[in-house]
C-alpha cells in the first residue's frame, strides 16, 4: 500500500529537510512506485517514479508550515500521471488504500475518487464549506464497505486539511510542540517512538470519524466534524440459523429428506424424555 508523510507546523524553528528525508527513504523502501511533494509556500509539487533527494527542495520544505510527502506502490494507472498529490483549483488529495467502486477505464481509483469528489463538490448546494466537505466525503463513501482507504484532502482556500479513514489501514499522529507529523507508515512510527520518547506525543484517530485539523493561530486543533455510516448487510438469526443447519447437514452427508426425519425422530424423544419425567 502507499505511504502517506505530512508535516504542519505553526512555527518554522525546526529544520526539517534531514527529518523528511529519512522518513520519506522509510516509506519509499517498500513503496517504489513513485514519490511525489507538496510544499505550502509557493504550491508547487514534484514527482518523480525514481526517490526524490528532499536536499534539492530544502528552500521549500523550510519555508512552507505544510508539507506533503507520498511515496507509491501502484494498483491501477501505473504511470507518473497517477504518482500523488494530486491538485485541482482548490484541493491537494492523498489517499492510501484501494477505493475499486471508483476506478474508472483509465486512471487510478484514487484519482477517480478525487475527480468525482470535485463534481460532487461543484454541484453541492450547501452553503457553508466545511459542511459541503463533509457532505460529500459522507455522500461517497457511506455503504463502501468493499473499500478500504486512509485520506487527506487540503482545502487551499481556507487552509484546512481534513482526514479520514476506515479500519483497514494504519495511520499515526505525533504531536510535537507547535508540529503535527502524520505517516502511515509502521517503520516510521517505530522509528519515532524509539528516537522521539518522551518528547513525541501520538494521538490516537477513531475509524470512520472525518477529522478537520485547523492551524489557528495559537496551536494546530484537531477537531471531529462527521462520521461514516458503515451499511453492512447482516443476515437475520434466522437465516443465519438455518445457514448453519444447511451446513451441519452437508457436513454430515445427509439429504435434506434424511435430516427432516431425524429431526422429527430427535424431537419425539425429546418430548418423550418430557413426559417421563
Amino acid at each position: 500500500m502507499c505511504n502517506l508523510n505530512i508535516i504542519i507546523r505553526k512555527k518554522k524553528n525546526q529544520t526539517l529537510t534531514p527529518f523528511f528525508q529519512s522518513v520519506s527513504a522509510h516509506s519509499y523502501a517498500r513503496n517504489d512506485d513513485g514519490d511525489g511533494l507538496y510544499f505550502g509556500s509557493n504550491g508547487k509539487i514534484v514527482k518523480s517514479l525514481h526517490k526524490l533527494d528532499y536536499y534539492k527542495y530544502e528552500n521549500e520544505i523550510e519555508t512552507s508550515n505544510v508539507v506533503f510527502s507520498f511515496q507509491r506502490l501502484a494498483t491501477s494507472g501505473k504511470t507518473l500521471d497517477y504518482v500523488q498529490p494530486f491538485r485541482s483549483k482548490e484541493f491537494i488529495f492523498m489517499h492510501n488504500g484501494v477505493v475499486n467502486s471508483f476506478l474508472k477505464k483509465e486512471g487510478s481509483d484514487s484519482f477517480g475518487f478525487f475527480q468525482d469528489f470535485i463534481k460532487k463538490f461543484d454541484e453541492s448546494i450547501v452553503d457553508k464549506r466545511d459542511n459541503k466537505i463533509v457532505g460529500v466525503i459522507k455522500e461517497m463513501l457511506e455503504g463502501k464497505v468493499s473499500d478500504w482507504y486512509s485520506m487527506i484532502l487540503y482545502d487551499l482556500v481556507e487552509k484546512k486539511l481534513y482526514y479520514w479513514k476506515n479500519e483497514s489501514p494504519q495511520i499515526y499522529f505525533f504531536r510535537y510542540n507547535n508540529l503535527l507529523f502524520i505517516t502511515t507508515c509502521e517503520e516510521n512510527q517505530k522509528f519515532l517512538n524509539m528516537t522521539g520518547k518522551g518528547k513525541l506525543r501520538e494521538i490516537i484517530i477513531e475509524d470512520n470519524v472525518i477529522y478537520k485539523i485547523n492551524p489557528t493561530k495559537k496551536k494546530i486543533r484537531i477537531i471531529k466534524v462527521g462520521e461514516i455510516e458503515k451499511e453492512e448487510e447482516e443476515l437475520s438469526k434466522d437465516d443465519d440459523d438455518e445457514d448453519s443447519k444447511v451446513e451441519e447437514r452437508e457436513r454430515m452427508g445427509y439429504t435434506e429428506e434424511e435430516q427432516k426425519e431425524l429431526d422429527e425422530f430427535i424431537r419425539e424423544q425429546n418430548l418423550g424424555d418430557d413426559e417421563d419425567e
